[in-house]
């Protein structure tokens, strides 16, 4: 018999992330074989373990640098500066799914600093030193210096898309990170199907929602038409339905779905107030102890018992009866 992988118990966060990338068994040994070559405690010792930043880049063969600093800052929620296998799963999925245009989003939030929407003043400089600390050259750093900021000496989201038209090396390094952590985790094609998936299962869901949508119009129509018609009209005229038909055009996709969860509700209320009544009727038919002669009304089990005594009896008295 082959050894198996001891994958470690899913937490809360793990289950999350198995749902969101739809990872089976064989995923999850894979992804944590590669874990568990990064963090010799977990080699050794077989427990679910923790990497730290440099584990973590020496397990795609990157040094460490500002912007996988980055990448592991926004999935090391406690700053431990350690990641557990859980932590290790969700940072490569929200890095490597990530499309050019979403690659293009995150980049710009790393570098606003204050979070106001603008790259400015030192954020700026801080965009040179953060992707190319080691590589960047006196012609880029004049031709950013040259950029048309619109005056006002600041970059918003679409001035950043242009930057990065102009400059097609100057993400290089995140894309780079990109691909080295795809092809040294589940490997490229593999993440490509992942997405490929992730994006059919994603307009499966809203084609089904369109569906059910048109279907819980249709079913409205009718429930507004037999309305109009009163229901023996409605069964026995079918020919005559459509002169009655209520004309929705004019509601809304909100207000339809928000009249549909009117009646859901109206619907529970109905089911509460029917399970009350019953448990009040049963309440009662326990409290009433007498029967109309003023006889005791007995209870099942003192029912069983009686008609068991008078069986037991009837048994007793067959030979006297011979």
């Amino acid at each position: 018999m082959f050894w198996k992988t001891e994958i470690p118990a899913p937490d809360e966060r793990m289950l999350k992330t198995i749902e969101k990338l739809q990872l089976n068994e064989s995923d999850l040994r894979a992804l944590y074989k590669r874990f568990s070559k990064s963090d010799k405690e977990v080699r050794r010792t077989s427990n679910s373990g923790s990497i730290d930043r440099t584990e973590f880049f020496r397990s795609f063969n990157e040094e460490r640098t500002a912007v996988g600093d980055a990448v592991f800052a926004l999935i090391d929620i406690d700053n431990s500066g350690q990641l557990d296998f859980s932590e290790y799963v969700e940072a490569l999925g929200a890095f490597c799914l990530l499309n050019t245009d979403e690659i293009l989003k995150f980049c710009f939030f790393v570098f606003d600093q204050d979070k106001n929407g603008t790259i400015e003043g030192m954020e700026l400089d801080a965009l040179l030193e953060m992707l190319h600390s080691d590589s960047a050259t006196s012609n880029m750093a004049a031709a950013m210096e040259k950029f048309d900021f619109n005056g006002d000496g600041k970059v918003d989201f679409k001035e950043f898309q242009i930057l990065n038209q102009q400059f097609p090396t100057l993400l290089y390094p995140v894309y780079r990170l990109q691909q080295s952590m795809k092809v040294h985790s589940m490997g490229e094609s593999w993440w490509n199907r992942r997405a490929t998936l992730l994006n059919d299962l994603k307009d499966l869901k809203e084609n089904g929602d369109a569906a059910a949508i048109a279907a819980s119009k249709a079913k409205d129509r009718r429930r507004k038409t037999r309305q109009n018609m009163g229901c023996l009209r409605y069964y026995l005229c079918p020919c005559r339905r459509s002169a009655y038909v209520v004309d929705d055009s004019g509601l809304t996709e909100d207000a339809l779905i928000e009249e549909a969860k009117q009646r859901e509700i109206e619907a529970q209320k109905q089911k509460l107030h029917d399970a009350l009544a019953a448990r009040a009727r049963k309440d009662k038919k326990a409290k009433h102890t007498e029967a109309a002669d003023g006889r005791k009304v007995l209870s099942k089990d003192e029912r069983k018992e009686r008609a068991k005594k008078r069986r037991q009896r009837d048994m007793k008295d067959l030979p006297s009866r011979k």
